[in-house]
């Protein structure tokens, strides 16, 4: 697969492996879970009819923090929804805004941003040394 695909690095397929694993193990759980939650705490109603279930379909209820705080089933499946987009996001950096494309990419706007600013990047090699050696005497 390696071999066949000139995008896809060794690095790169480690972590997306690692992301689909991570997807896996957390996702079947957590839709398992749900799926209790809604079968537990919810009657299931017979189905009538497509313009029964479609009746009234855009009617979104509020309900009261008062009420569907008062199980810890609904307490942990509403802020379960609330964090789990966010931790995914802050993993999906960890394994791809870390990497060392994402780096050199980094590093190009911040300079690009910088020049604009009268900052020049620093060059390599001797010169380099010479020139912060002179700036903090």
């Amino acid at each position: 697969m390696l071999a066949s695909n000139k995008a896809l690095n060794p690095s790169r397929f480690l972590r997306l492996m690692a992301l689909s694993m991570f997807d896996i193990m957390c996702s079947m759980p957590l839709a398992c879970y749900v799926m209790y939650v809604g079968a537990a705490t919810k009657k299931i109603e017979p189905w009538i009819s497509w313009a029964d279930t479609h009746y009234n379909f855009w009617y979104v209820k509020r309900v009261p923090a008062l009420l569907w705080r008062s199980e810890d089933a609904n307490i942990i499946a509403v802020e379960l929804t609330r964090w789990v987009s966010i931790f995914c996001a802050l993993l999906f950096f960890a394994l791809f805004g870390f990497a060392e494309e994402a780096k050199v990419n980094y590093r190009r706007w911040f300079w690009a941003v910088a020049k604009r600013a009268g900052f020049e990047p620093p060059s390599n090699g001797v010169n380099s040394a010479k020139k912060w050696a002179v700036m903090n005497k």
